[in-house]
């Protein structure tokens, strides 16, 4: 028996997920999710609340009369859980929506809009957020994850992307405080994004099959990849950002010394703590090729995922 759809249409947008398209469609239909499951299954239409039940699925899209493909986005890719995330809100017009998307990172290439943002801001309107547009490095960044990640199958909560992060952390600490604390909240969502492209060249270099051979060489080929990998990424040019057209002064970072005095992050000089963190850069890729040698030789051929091989 096929269900006539509920009077007031609701558009799902690229990759949203049942439960997100499903409270939205009830909510312009003055319902609730509740109370059409609960008349379905008092007329036999209905028989599992599982949210990736077929007949669930099947029924849901009878109610909004959308395509058969909608809802259909793979829930593991390459053996890596492709998670439920906020969508770009400018995609979908300013209302708050959830969905898998595994071939995109955290950046809408569309608007240049960054969407890892804190749950506080999806509520508010599109246009009263001036922190989700992103420079261009973090637009290139996004380009090169859906070109050369995505299709190996590193997603970006994957095992590889979060050793990667942890990289990134140490050589753009994440934990830095900002001399202006009325540009506290922003700068960190800009330091994060600044962050993400570190994270994905860390990525990029993890995976790249020179380097891969390189770690898994038992003669000094090893030590000499680990270093020149740390070297040169290590020196990626400093981020700075201008965080808004209102803002007059520049967001700037600073960070603690050991000896007492702060430090500042600019566009000139090096931070002061690099030599310090390279060699936790070096310590993490020594454990990163021991993994992924005993992972390589445990597979005996069998080809291993990029996003699993070599990280816990």
């Amino acid at each position: 028996m096929k269900l006539a759809p509920l009077p007031v249409p609701t558009r799902c947008y690229a990759g949203e997920d049942l439960t997100s398209w499903a409270t939205r469609h009830c909510s312009r239909n003055h319902t609730t999710v509740h109370a059409v499951e609960r008349a379905l299954f008092n007329r036999d239409l209905l028989h599992s609340h599982a949210h990736h039940d077929p007949e669930r699925l099947t029924r849901w899209r009878q109610l909004g009369s959308l395509h058969p493909v909608a809802f259909t986005t793979p829930v593991q890719t390459g053996g890596v859980w492709v998670t439920s995330r906020d969508l770009c809100l400018r995609c979908t017009q300013g209302h708050p929506a959830t969905g898998r998307l595994p071939q995109r990172g955290w950046c809408c290439l569309t608007h240049q809009w960054w969407t890892d943002y804190p749950p506080r801001h999806i509520a508010g309107h599109v246009d009263d957020d001036d922190r989700a547009p992103v420079q261009a490095l973090v637009v290139a960044a996004e380009r090169t994850f859906r070109r050369e990640l995505a299709p190996r199958g590193v997603l970006v909560d994957s095992p590889l992307m979060l050793f990667a992060l942890e990289l990134a952390h140490l050589i753009r600490p994440g934990s830095s405080q900002v001399a202006d604390s009325s540009t506290t909240e922003l700068s960190r969502h800009y330091l994060r994004a600044a962050q993400y492209a570190v994270q994905i060249r860390w990525a990029q270099a993890l995976i790249d099959p020179a380097v891969r051979a390189g770690l898994t060489d038992t003669s000094t080929v090893r030590d000499a990849t680990i270093n020149r990998v740390a070297d040169e990424l290590s020196r990626l040019p400093h981020i700075c950002w201008e965080p808004s057209r209102d803002q007059l002064a520049r967001v700037q970072i600073r960070w603690a010394l050991p000896g007492g005095g702060y430090a500042y992050l600019d566009d000139e000089g090096d931070d002061p703590e690099q030599q310090v963190e390279t060699w936790r850069v070096r310590q993490r890729l020594h454990r990163f090729s021991d993994r992924l040698t005993s992972d390589l030789s445990s597979a005996e051929g069998r080809p291993l995922p990029f996003a699993l091989a070599g990280v816990p």
